[in-house]
């Protein structure tokens, strides 16, 4: 991804934030001014004996109320609903209050594969043994003090120990999380991995120090790590990756993605009449790019299918080409398991 490129993300996400921070600000001015309203009509009301003084605590109810319904959205726009905890603005609100960050540790924690409880037990279940995951991590965490805690999505917490965190620690905070729950009377254990940024050798801005955060526990999915650090260099693995999703259309269109075929020897009887299609791609920059580098970044950006077409179409070409030169092979191609879903998978081949 060239400089231009991240310039347009990171003037994206800002146009987002200041969209948000403006939602909430006409939210906050409207109610403002219905409590501006309702004191102003109450003062231009002129003094009638005991009627006033009959309507003046009535006025005075509806001015407390606004006031406290006020104050009751503006604490809900900065916390999770159903932790309790700080949610990803107000987190970041907090951090940009304590920046610069040049000392502590990020923890990123996530709940390993936890869409499968909702889909096995229900939303009901699963939103209880999340409320019980965030009580055990305030029981922790606690013991650090000034320590930050804030539900970032559905099933990831991020953590600022301001005083930093040792591996052991992690190991005993993980344990501790990973200790049966009773959920409905149910018992259930969950599997937690995590990801760790040491402040002190990788502090930043709030943009980097998440990204950098959510690089490590990336690293932890992929390896199958319970805990993994963000290292030196760990971004330009990202930037390659992105660099690589970014590029894949174009190459397509540019003949950078072509198709080579491996035989298959038959032993009886001797001879070759088949043979397996494979794909390579030289990029004019990052030179030979292997499938099994680009073939799962496609599947994770949603582009699978878009590829696995022009492979299809490549080989029903070659196949053309050969009958024309009267040479009969068949030929075995490699199919996403995102293909085998596709229900008109059968249709599109044939036509």
């Amino acid at each position: 991804m060239d400089k231009v490129e991240l310039l347009s993300v990171a003037c994206m996400v800002l146009v987002l934030l200041l969209a948000i921070a403006f939602w909430q600000f006409l939210l906050c001015r409207r109610q403002l001014k219905q409590l501006y309203s309702s004191v102003s009509n109450q003062s231009d009301e002129p003094y009638l004996g005991n009627s006033s003084l009959d309507n003046s605590p009535q006025s005075l109810s509806q001015v407390e109320q606004m006031v406290s319904q006020l104050k009751q959205q503006l604490h809900q726009a900065g916390y999770d609903k159903l932790t309790g905890l700080s949610n990803r603005l107000s987190m970041k609100q907090k951090l940009a209050s304590m920046m610069p960050l040049k000392q502590g540790s990020l923890v990123l924690l996530d709940i390993y594969r936890f869409r499968y409880v909702n889909d096995l037990f229900g939303f009901s279940f699963g939103d209880e043994l999340l409320r019980q995951i965030a009580n055990r991590i305030e029981v922790d965490v606690h013991v650090h003090p000034s320590s930050t805690i804030a539900r970032m999505n559905e099933d990831e917490f991020l953590i600022y120990f301001p005083k930093g965190v040792t591996e052991t620690e992690l190991d005993t905070f993980i344990q501790y999380l990973q200790q049966p729950y009773s959920v409905f009377e149910s018992p259930i254990t969950v599997r937690v991995q995590i990801g760790h940024l040491g402040l002190e050798r990788f502090h930043g801005d709030i943009s980097t120090m998440l990204r950098r955060l959510d690089l490590a526990l990336k690293k932890a999915k992929q390896f199958d790590r319970t805990i993994a650090h963000y290292e030196l260099g760990d971004d330009a693995v990202q930037l390659r990756e992105v660099s690589i999703i970014n590029s894949l259309v174009k190459a397509l269109q540019d003949g950078e993605l072509y198709m080579v075929y491996q035989p298959k020897q038959n032993f009886r009887p001797r001879g070759c009449n088949q043979v397996e299609a494979l794909m390579r791609w030289q990029h004019k920059t990052l030179g030979n790019i292997s499938p099994a580098e680009f073939i799962p970044l496609a599947e994770y950006a949603g582009m699978i299918d878009l590829i696995s077409q022009w492979v299809l179409d490549q080989v029903v070409i070659q196949q053309a080409k050969w009958r024309e030169l009267g040479i009969t092979l068949q030929v075995a191609v490699n199919l996403s398991t995102q293909d085998l879903k596709n229900q008109t998978l059968i249709e599109e081949i044939e036509a």
